[in-house]
Parts: C-alpha cells; sequence; structure tokens
C-alpha cells in the first residue's frame, strides 16, 4: 500500500515553506512558559513578554538536522516500528475517546479501567494493528492518574509500542519514570523509547505553559512526540486552504524548534487533523473532499522535512444506517492509505472519534488484512473521484468491505455476525496472553504507581 497521491507541486511547497517561516519570523508564537522562552531565546528568538519571533537563519539551521529515523521501539523488538522508512503506512488505534460502546450490549457509557484493558489485549492479538493508542482514559480517576495508569496496563498487556496521551509535566515525568523501569533505565529508554506520546495544541500558534513544559520533560528524555495540528477552515483559520496549510506547518515548526533546542536528538512525527469544519459541530469533517487534499498536503510537507506523517486519519461522523454509509467509512479509509500518512490512527472508533468501540477494532483487523495486496501504484486520480475509483478497484478484485452491523447501539439483535464478532473478542480476552514482565519488575512499577495515586489523587 505505497501512496503515490499528491497535491502540492514543486513550487507550492516551497511556498508554503516560506510561507511558513514569514509566519514564524514576523507574527511568531504565544508561549506561555518561560522556562520555554529561556530556552528559544538563548537559541536567537526574540521574546517580548510571551510572544516570541524566530528569525529565519534559527529555523533553517534546525531543519538542517533532522534526523529521519524516528524509531518507535517496543518491549519485543519484533514490533518496533520505523514510520518514515515504512513501505504500508502503520495503523493504531484512535486516540482518547469520551465513551465507549460496551460489546457486549448497552447503552454508550463513559469508559473505564477494565474497558481499556480490553482494548489492550484485543489490539495486541491482532497483527494488523501496528502499535497501540491510548484509546481511552479510565474515567474513574483524575486526567493525570488516568495517563500514568493507562501506560501502566499497556505495559503489562501488550508488546508493541505504545503511544499514550500526556497533557502535563507532572504526568511526562511519571510516565518516563515507568517507561526507565521497564527499558532498563532512563539512557535505555532514551535510545529505546517503548513509548512515544501525543501532544494537542489547543490553539494555532499558541503554547500554554502546560503544554510547552510537558514538551520539554519528554524531549529531555527523548520521547518521541506527536503534537497533533488541527486549525478548521475558516473558523481557527484562514478561510483557504493555501492559509490553514500555512498556519498548520508554521506551528509544528514551532514546536518542533522547541523540541530539537532542548535536546538535539529529540524526534517529532508531523501530527495534522486538518480540515473544512463540519458546520454543525465545529468538528473535523472528515468525509469532505477537502480533507483528502490536506491529507496529501500534510504528508508532502511533512516528507519535505524528512519527518514521518500521521495526517490521514477516518472516524465515521455517526453510526451507519446502512451497507452504503458503512462502505463510505471504509472507502476513506484506504484512500488514506493512498495518501500515505505514515501512520493512519483511526482503529476502534465511532461518531468522529468520541465513542470507541471493540467490535471496530475486529472488523478493521479483518480489513487491513485484506488489503495488503492493494496496489496504490497502479493509478492516480483527484480527491473528488476517489471514492468511485476505490468502489470499483474492492469490486473488481474480489475485496469485500466488512458486513455493517445493524444500528444497535451495541445492543444485541441476534444477527450472525455480531455473535460471530462478541464470541472472537470474548475468546481472544479469555485465551490471548503476553509475554508476562518479570515479577520483580511489576511489583516496582505497582510501587511506583502507588506513589503517583498519592501525589495526584487527591
Amino acid at each position: 500500500m505505497i501512496g503515490n497521491l499528491t497535491f502540492l507541486n514543486k513550487n507550492e511547497i516551497e511556498t508554503i515553506h516560506e510561507s511558513s517561516l514569514s509566519v514564524l519570523e514576523h507574527t511568531g508564537m504565544i508561549i506561555k512558559s518561560p522556562k520555554a522562552c529561556k530556552i528559544l531565546a538563548g537559541a536567537g528568538a526574540i521574546v517580548k513578554d510571551s510572544k516570541v519571533t524566530f528569525p529565519k537563519n534559527l529555523m533553517e539551521n534546525i531543519l538542517k538536522n533532522i534526523e529521519d529515523d524516528v524509531e518507535l521501539c517496543a518491549r519485543d523488538s519484533r514490533y518496533s516500528l520505523h514510520p518514515y522508512k515504512s513501505k504500508v503506512s502503520i495503523n493504531t488505534t484512535n486516540s482518547n475517546s469520551s465513551l465507549v460502546m460496551p460489546w457486549q450490549g448497552g447503552e454508550t457509557r463513559k469508559g473505564t479501567l477494565n474497558d481499556l484493558r480490553e482494548f489492550i489485549i484485543v489490539c495486541d492479538y491482532f497483527k494488523e494493528i501496528d502499535y497501540f493508542t491510548t484509546i481511552i482514559l479510565p474515567s474513574e480517576y483524575p486526567v493525570a492518574y488516568a495517563e500514568i495508569i493507562s501506560l501502566y496496563e499497556s505495559f503489562l498487556h501488550t508488546n508493541k509500542h505504545i503511544q499514550n496521551i500526556c497533557t502535563s509535566p507532572l504526568s511526562a515525568q511519571w510516565q518516563i519514570e515507568l517507561g526507565a523501569m521497564v527499558a532498563g533505565g532512563k539512557k535505555n529508554l532514551e535510545r529505546n523509547p517503548i513509548f512515544s506520546a501525543q501532544i494537542d495544541p489547543l490553539f494555532s500558534l499558541t503554547m500554554d505553559c502546560n503544554e510547552a513544559d510537558t514538551i520539554i520533560a519528554l524531549a529531555e528524555n527523548g520521547i518521541p512526540i506527536l503534537p497533533y495540528s488541527s486549525p478548521l477552515t475558516g473558523i481557527t483559520s484562514p478561510n483557504t486552504i493555501a492559509g490553514t496549510l500555512v498556519l498548520g506547518n508554521a506551528e509544528l515548526l514551532g514546536i518542533l524548534a522547541l523540541i530539537k533546542l532542548v535536546n538535539h536528538n529529540g524526534k517529532m512525527i508531523y501530527g495534522a487533523d486538518t480540515c473544512a469544519p463540519d458546520l454543525l459541530n465545529g468538528t473535523v469533517n472528515y468525509y469532505a473532499k477537502e480533507y483528502n487534499m490536506f491529507a496529501m498536503a500534510n504528508r508532502q510537507m511533512a516528507d519535505y522535512y524528512g519527518l514521518p506523517s500521521s495526517v490521514a486519519h477516518d472516524c465515521p461522523e455517526g453510526i451507519a444506517k446502512n451497507q452504503q454509509e458503512w462502505n463510505q467509512h471504509y472507502y476513506q479509509v484506504l484512500l488514506n492509505f493512498y495518501v500515505h500518512s505514515d501512520i493512519c490512527a483511526w482503529v476502534g472508533c465511532e461518531e468522529t472519534g468520541f465513542t470507541a468501540s471493540l467490535p471496530e477494532v475486529v472488523l478493521a483487523a479483518k480489513f487491513i488484512d485484506q488489503c495488503k495486496l492493494f496496489d496504490t501504484q497502479q493509478s492516480c486520480f483527484s480527491p473528488g473521484e476517489g471514492s468511485e475509483f476505490i468502489r470499483n478497484y474492492l469490486e473488481n478484485n474480489r475485496i469485500e468491505t466488512p458486513q455493517w452491523i445493524p444500528p444497535r447501539q451495541y445492543v444485541h439483535t441476534g444477527t450472525e455476525v455480531v455473535k460471530k464478532i462478541d464470541q472472537k473478542i470474548e475468546r481472544i480476552l479469555n485465551t490471548h496472553k503476553t509475554e508476562p514482565l518479570e515479577k520483580k519488575l511489576r511489583t516496582e512499577m505497582g510501587f511506583l504507581l502507588e506513589k503517583a495515586a498519592q501525589k495526584l489523587i487527591k
């Protein structure tokens, strides 16, 4: 599944790049962390109160020293990944959903620690899911502690790389301590980062103190960082594709500058979830034609800098009412493969990513397996023609999208496909085991978790 779909020509890529440097040099960023401002000023950035501007020569020197080999290591080295060098898109779960559709049936509800554990085990079972991203945080705990116990449970139940949510410097410190235990020390963790961290910028061209200090703490220890820039055309960015691309790119370059000035070996994945919004709810419209244009352009910008990309995803906007709507979701997934985002974070979600679903994980794994022979080099098409081309391709090559599950809000309907999925999940949860960590290590991790709980649960 090697993509060859592009949107920008060489001159347009250069224009986006130069315009982004101009934004950083003349408009700058609002960075509310005194620690970050001191680091940037020491390297030549101009700091006035919380406004930071980046001279062009500073950014050019930083960009000269990009290493394209960001490795996402795993405690079992067979599952370690090199996203930028991969010939296929790496598939992982969607992140940080607010709700869960219980696979046993029942109404949508907040996720629990047991739900998270089930997701980890099922995702570890399927080889088609390349690494685990924290798809939900257990709602029983405060966010900072929920992030730490999520990483703890992931280390216990998967041998794959883990991408965890990190929203504060305190959480980062505890996660690094926990990761260092499993990796055999902080130096080993920096050399072989067995987990990475996802950071979501809150506002375009703005880093608050908490966010900037979190990035610093992670970069100091060599943890790969995935910041997601999500400008929405006409709402949080200019009302043009070019203006939106410049704004998002400038924001990511500013974050990259901070990471590299903290640690010249610091690693960043170029993350974007950019599109025109759904004006009914203000979220990304994954089915808008512009979404694929932005995905292509963002992947091209990541390639321009030699950075791995996570720029094409798909979250169904609701529960499909028929097979045709269900197929549209999987057509979009194949378009993402065609774009060749190095990482596609889409597995296991419903309702624009707000809801996590174990049946979706099972269906996604089956679909990924079918698509191994999907040769995206054989034809190019315009974004508007994408779904039609893919529909024809699937039909001609007898690749089937998963069978639609009638909308039950995951209450059982008695259909054969529902029974088979539920039996599959139950069998995996009852029988699948990962290689256990040593007993002494598990005990030490438990003590660390207790200390974190004392500090973070009030």
